[in-house]
This record gives structure tokens, sequence and C-alpha cells, in this order.
């Protein structure tokens, strides 16, 4: 409980592999990499809290989680990282200047729910980026239906996976996954 690091120049503010996890109010600011980082974890991490991130806010793999992040203010990229057959419940609410508030991908399971979301790109991708994964990526999201209704660009997804917005399918993008990491917002 009540978790703060300032100023990390590790690779990884928190790296937690291969635990049951109950963590709550989590401060994170100034962080030359990634936020937060959950490998093999189950549990909740609630009341996250993050700004000037030079990674991701936080990057889960192969968790079962539930996840609040109370705020999330320059991102440099995915506000939420969740990937490689991720089972995931998690409220993102109060983004600012950040890339994407998530990523899902990889096989991974997630429901969202959004409030007050202004990123510089999409809200949220869905895609597979390793491509070995037999599960298949989906993702079902909840958000303001009148701000949806005119931000329906704001969700983008691949042709190999799934993703609703307030019940509606959202129709396949191209995504260059390659660049995104190569060059793009996600190159690290």
């Amino acid at each position: 409980n009540n978790i703060k690091i300032y100023n990390s120049k590790a690779e990884d503010s928190i790296n937690i592999i291969n635990s049951n996890v109950d963590i709550e109010n989590v401060y994170l600011f100034n962080a030359a990499s990634d936020g937060l980082d959950c490998d093999f974890c189950k549990g909740s991490i609630l009341n996250i809290n993050m700004e000037n991130i030079g990674g991701d806010g936080v990057d889960f793999s192969g968790s079962e989680l539930n996840v609040y992040i109370a705020s999330a203010n320059k991102i440099k990229d995915k506000v939420a990282s969740i990937g490689e057959e991720t089972n995931i419940s998690i409220k993102i609410k109060n983004v600012d200047n950040s890339f994407t508030a998530a990523a899902i991908k990889d096989g991974s399971k997630a429901n969202i729910v959004l409030e007050n979301i202004n990123t510089n790109g999409p809200y949220i991708m869905a895609y597979d980026k390793k491509g070995f994964y037999q599960n298949t990526t989906f993702a079902n999201v909840k958000y303001d239906y009148d701000k949806f209704k005119s931000e329906i660009f704001k969700y983008v997804r691949s042709s190999n996976v799934s993703l609703k917005v307030n019940e509606l399918n959202i129709p396949p993008s191209k995504i260059d996954v390659q660049a995104l990491y190569k060059s793009g917002p996600m190159k690290k």
C-alpha cells in the first residue's frame, strides 16, 4: 500500500514476476522507461497514478488481474500494455497527453472501462505483435456513448483480433505493427 517512486532510471520502476499481488495506491513519477511491469501475476492493483513515464505506464504479461488506473499524464507509449495471454479487467481514467490508453495483444482478453480519455493516438489498439499465440486477442470496451459515436476512429484493430466498444464490433484497420515498434511512438 502507498508505493511512491520518483525519478527511476531502471528499465521498470517496479517489476513483479510470478506473484500474487494485492497492491493499492501506486504513484509513479518521472520514470525513464516503464512504470510497473507485472509478469505472470494474479490479483489486483488499484489506484495507480502516473506522470511523465518514458515507456509504458503499466505492462502486463501472462497475468490475471483487476486493475484501476486513476490518472495517467505524459505517458510516452501505452498507458496499459496488455499482452502475452493476459486476462484483465481494467478501468482507466483521466488520461492526458499520452500516446494510447491501452494496447491489447498476443492472445489477451481484456474488459476495459474508459473515463475522461485524451490521447495523442488511438484510445485503444488491438493487434497481435508476436504471431504465435493460439488464443484470439479480444477486448471489450465501455466508454461514454455520445463521445464514442463521434470518436469511433480512436479505436483500431488488426483483422485477426476482436475489439468491441459499447457492444459494437470495430472494423479492422491496417496496422503496421513492425513500424510502430521500429520507428513509431512505441520504439524503445
